[in-house]
């Protein structure tokens, strides 16, 4: 962090930056993005192999939360059915624990007014509850793509994400950076927050 501040931002950081680990090491991800690739007739999606972009079958992922792993597994199954017009590129997932309903945002090359059917097939088939195509700055939707973080602050302000947009992938990480955002900005604390995240 310190390299990091003075490299990019000039800045020669001589204070304590504190480090807290937040939750499990392992089963803590409530999103992830898989890369696809149409072979032996079929649309695969699954990670890149390391240092290379070949397309390694999802077989299990020990850091996300079971209930994602077991829709992975759904889409997966469900892709193989998909036309190869789609041009399929990015399957990207989230699910939440709140409302217990998963949705995607999938990366197209495709014409989006055609593939529509395609993307209502694919919800139904994965049980997802919604689907999001997209085509550079152009977006189709299918169902209901937002979903819900159960976070520690709940009763006083919803926080709310789609399958496509970043968020933080650790919600109990994520739970705690609301948690001093909320402290940070209560009576008696700086007014100015500075997030350094990106």
């Amino acid at each position: 962090i310190r390299e990091t501040l003075r490299r990019v931002g000039g800045v020669d950081w001589k204070e304590t930056i504190p480090v807290t680990s937040v939750g499990d090491s392992w089963n803590y991800r409530h999103r992830v993005r898989l890369h696809a690739n149409w072979h032996g007739s079929a649309w695969h999606i699954g990670y890149h192999a390391r240092r290379s972009h070949e397309l390694a079958a999802f077989g299990g992922c020990s850091v996300l939360w079971p209930e994602l792993d077991e829709v992975v597994r759904r889409v997966s199954r469900a892709v193989l059915r998909l036309p190869t017009g789609l041009g399929l590129r990015e399957v990207s997932l989230a699910y939440s624990r709140k409302l217990r309903r998963a949705a995607a945002s999938v990366s197209v090359v495709g014409d989006l007014q055609k593939l529509r059917q395609t993307a209502a097939q694919l919800g139904e088939d994965a049980s997802l509850y919604g689907v999001e195509l997209r085509r550079g700055e152009e977006l189709w939707q299918w169902g209901n793509l937002e979903l819900a973080y159960d976070h520690g602050a709940a009763e006083d302000f919803e926080l709310n994400y789609e399958a496509g947009m970043f968020t933080q992938a650790n919600p109990a990480v994520n739970d705690s950076l609301v948690g001093a955002v909320v402290e940070a900005t209560t009576e008696g604390r700086p007014s100015s927050v500075l997030e350094l995240h990106a």
